[in-house]
């Protein structure tokens, strides 16, 4: 099998690169464990920048197609996701099985056992509920976003903050943070938080939002000259939008924004363009108030790969902080 570019489509080259690597491990072509061309080879023998190459590899890492061991190469992933779940759950299995039959050497009874570990983990959760994340951004979009689709382990509470409130009331805001084991933001916005909150002794980490690529697929698909009609909450998300299709090189289409409320505005805002994006939470909304059957494609940003096991890390030296504190009782 060989790679194929069809250079006169308007889907982007390192969506076409991954979509023909995922096809060459769907069919057996790349087995699991197969070690993958480097960007630099790649990009030569395509006749496409190395970067696009490395965009192509990073979606990859990202759906757990490929995986990159540093110094070694990029290969193609050994297990799935279920089998790397299922792996988990039978080494948790086998360290509770060690643990029973301690417990009974230790002359404790079944019960018994049961009831301390179930109190010991009554603590434990107890003391996890005081993890407490603040994440603050420019358009409310983002924040549900952040708040309703990003998993957190159970017990970790998230404080939404919008910027312009901060701005807005940064005494008052000051003093709630305060109590945050954390703050979360983009880099984009780093700096500037950090001005406003430079009093508090509070982590701040920056974190890196994407496009996620189904929205890029389902946007680079669409035919030239495509009006597209975003409708969204905020000025910001638009902008970012915008500036996020420009960096993927689809090229082809006219985008037009409205932040407007008003049912009727909207039917009109809809009936003006060809095809219809949305910000998350919105989509819902729009399928009711359109009786023109469209399609309706959800804008979502989500932190990066990078920025996603950043996150995970700074959970995990809290939660090592907690269990310090836990064994101290």
């Amino acid at each position: 099998m060989e790679f194929e570019l069809d250079r006169k489509t308007s889907v982007p080259y390192y969506l076409q690169i991954a979509n023909n690597i995922k096809q060459f491990v769907e069919s057996g072509f790349w087995k699991s464990g197969t070690k993958l061309p480097t960007e630099r080879e790649l990009s030569e023998r395509l006749q496409v920048s190395r970067n696009t190459v490395s965009m192509a590899y990073k979606e990859l890492q990202t759906e757990g197609v490929i995986v990159c061991h540093q110094g070694r190469g990029t290969f193609v992933s050994e297990q799935d996701d279920k089998l790397k779940q299922q792996s988990r759950k039978e080494r948790l299995l086998k360290i509770i099985d060690v643990s029973i039959e301690e417990a009974i050497q230790l002359g404790f009874s079944l019960d018994e056992f049961l009831d301390i570990t179930h109190i010991r983990a009554r603590e434990k959760q107890e003391m996890l509920t005081q993890l407490k994340i603040a994440f603050i951004e420019c358009n409310e979009e983002q924040i549900n976003y952040f708040v309703n689709e990003l998993y957190f382990d159970q017990g970790v509470s998230i404080l939404p903050v919008l910027l312009s409130d901060l701005k807005e009331n940064t005494e008052s805001y000051n003093e709630q943070l305060k109590d945050v084991d954390v703050i979360i933001t983009t880099f984009f916005h780093l700096e500037e938080i950090k001005d406003l909150l430079k009093n508090l002794n509070v982590d701040i980490v920056p974190i890196a939002l994407e496009l996620q690529m189904e929205t890029v697929v389902k946007i680079a698909r669409f035919s030239q000259e495509t009006k597209i009609g975003l409708a969204c909450k905020s000025e910001n998300f638009a902008e970012k939008f915008k500036n996020a299709i420009s960096k993927t090189g689809i090229n082809n289409i006219e985008i037009y924004y409205t932040t407007n409320t008003s049912e009727d505005e909207l039917i009109n805002f809809v009936n003006s363009v060809d095809q219809i994006v949305t910000s998350p939470g919105r989509k819902k909304y729009l399928e009711k108030i359109i009786s023109e059957k469209k399609d309706i494609v959800e804008v979502i940003f989500k932190p990066d790969e990078a920025s996603l096991n950043l996150l995970k890390t700074t959970l995990v030296d809290l939660k090592q902080k907690v269990r310090g504190k836990i064994d101290e009782h």
